[in-house]
């Protein structure tokens, strides 16, 4: 299962997409969260971001059988 998010804002500061270190004070749990479960399903999780330019998250899952959707 693929999924993908963009953007056309502002883009992330280059600190923020490559991971440098931050102070926890500083750093937000949103895409760190999301990076984890991803990756804890055994997943794959990218973000690519340039400044002035906009932002894209994409996602691939695997799917051990046919998806269903719930309600």
């Amino acid at each position: 299962m693929n999924g993908e998010v963009r953007d056309n804002g502002v883009g992330l500061p280059p600190g923020v997409v490559a991971g440098a270190d931050r102070p926890a004070s500083a750093r937000g749990v949103g895409l760190d969260a999301m990076r984890e479960r991803v990756e804890r399903v055994g997943g794959a999780f990218e973000l690519s971001s340039r400044v002035g330019r906009g932002t894209i998250v994409s996602v691939v899952l695997p799917l051990a059988g046919p998806a269903r959707l719930t309600a």
